[in-house]
């Protein structure tokens, strides 16, 4: 592969995107996109809510306009070439066909990555522009400060040896049960022992310890999040009293009413001196109600949301993150425009797109083993043909899997840390793996009849 030839092909497509008003007809979009969704789901006065919507609903819009227009940009940006038979051009020169797939990619993936530039400076500045509309010290200000404009770290607590005794019991009765065969057992036994274990009875307490935990300030605040189930829900609101306590031996307490089933979100305040440790419980104060308080009815313990980093170096890694799932979209165009014509390769891009964001399903039927569910919500087994559907997900799973658990927006929509992890597996599997396999047919099999 010859860089020159690479670079002059990229250098090319850019041209072209821009010579047929791709780019600033894409870029009109992203500013309408981005400045006027806000405004219309929410009202004039809700700030918190309208940069949560920028977050999480302009930039998921974001990032479906720009899949489209690089799904169908790298389709034509071959196959367009071929039918107007400017490819003789290139191909009666030394280059290999190899080099004209590699300068069609990179011409595709520099043009994403000025868009995605584009869209997150003005996604910052529209932030900034709504914040600085928000009074000094006020909750709305220390609740977008704390939930929306930084990066947080979500601790779980600290599991007692004997709870680890007896999920590694019952990880080893899961996998000699037949009935458990195709799921994770070291999961399901996690999850069953510490649904288990984290019950309140009425004025009982629960204590749990999250330790390795970063210093905040008052503007950004720890957070705690759970859902606590109640044994008799039709007794109503559920009542307690969080108590923190560091290990200077400092406390808080913040009672709490809700009723069961609803998240439960406590903002914990900084302590004088600082404390890389907090022991946290759960006290009952409604001695009247004898329905026990369930605090991991999924399975999943309450979650500590530490500040461990600011936004701007967040949202940056998110726009990475997105940039190398953009390269693996625009591989796949790239190869179906080297195999198939313009049409063709567009609405097969397209139907492939619809099956790749089938993520929920596909995760839903591997995950249970099942490919039909009644409208009683049992579990159908699967059978004949079923089995052979089962076989086909379960494959497409490893596709739409990584797809699923490599998206950054939902972190970055609830001030969650998109780290340098998490941003150097979005580049191993999406930018190298999965784009080296769409990759690789398009360079072998790029014969089509109309060339010579």
């Amino acid at each position: 592969m010859n860089p020159r030839h690479v670079l002059a092909i990229a250098r090319l497509t850019l041209r072209d995107a821009s010579r047929s008003r791709l780019l600033p007809s894409v870029g009109f979009l992203l500013v309408l996109v981005i400045t006027g969704l806000p405004f219309l789901i929410t009202d004039s006065g809700a700030g918190t809510s309208r940069m949560f919507v920028l977050l999480r609903y302009s930039m998921s819009t974001v990032l479906f306009l720009l899949t489209i227009t690089t799904l169908w940009a790298s389709c034509g940006a071959v196959a367009g070439d071929i039918a107007d038979r400017r490819i003789y051009l290139v191909l009666a020169k030394p280059v290999r066909r190899s080099d004209f797939w590699a300068g069609k990619w990179l011409g595709i993936l520099s043009m994403n990555a000025a868009l995605l530039a584009f869209a997150g400076l003005l996604v910052w500045g529209m932030l900034q522009l709504t914040l600085s509309r928000l009074p000094p010290d006020s909750p709305e200000r220390v609740e977008a400060g704390t939930r929306l404009l930084t990066a947080r770290l979500a601790l779980k607590p600290d599991l007692p040896p004997e709870i680890t005794d007896r999920i590694t019991r019952r990880e080893l009765a899961l996998r000699r049960d037949p009935a458990a065969k195709g799921q994770e057992p070291r999961e399901m036994a996690r999850q069953q022992v510490i649904r288990g274990s984290m019950i309140v009875p009425p004025m009982g307490t629960l204590e749990l310890h999250y330790s390795q935990v970063p210093v905040f300030t008052p503007s950004q605040r720890a957070e705690l999040r759970c859902i606590i189930q109640s044994s008799r829900p039709e007794g109503g609101f559920l009542s307690g009293v969080w108590r923190i306590r560091s290990l200077s031996g400092e406390t808080r307490e913040i009672a709490f009413t809700n009723r069961p089933g609803v998240p439960t979100r406590i903002l914990i305040p900084p302590f004088e001196k600082p404390s890389d440790s907090l022991l946290i419980s759960l006290v009952r104060t409604d001695s009247g109600k004898a329905g026990h308080f369930m605090l991991a009815p999924r399975g999943e313990p309450p979650e500590l949301l530490v500040p461990a980093g600011s936004f701007t170096p967040n949202l940056a890694r998110a726009l990475l993150s997105l940039l190398f799932r953009l390269c693996f979209v625009a591989a796949v165009g790239v190869t179906l425009g080297c195999l198939l014509s313009t049409p063709v390769s567009v609405f097969s891009g397209f139907a492939l797109l619809i099956v790749l964001h089938m993520t929920g399903f596909v995760t839903r039927v591997v995950s249970t083993g099942a490919v039909l569910e009644t409208h009683h919500g049992e579990v159908v087994a699967p059978e004949g043909l079923n089995r052979i559907v089962l076989h086909i997900l379960q494959l497409l799973d490893s596709v739409t899997g990584p797809l699923a658990h490599l998206d950054p927006l939902p972190l970055l929509a609830d001030g969650r840390m998109v780290s340098a992890t998490f941003a150097l597996q979005a580049f191993a599997i999406l930018a190298v793996l999965f784009t080296l396999g769409a990759a690789l047919p398009g360079m072998r099999l790029f014969t089509r009849r109309e060339l010579p």
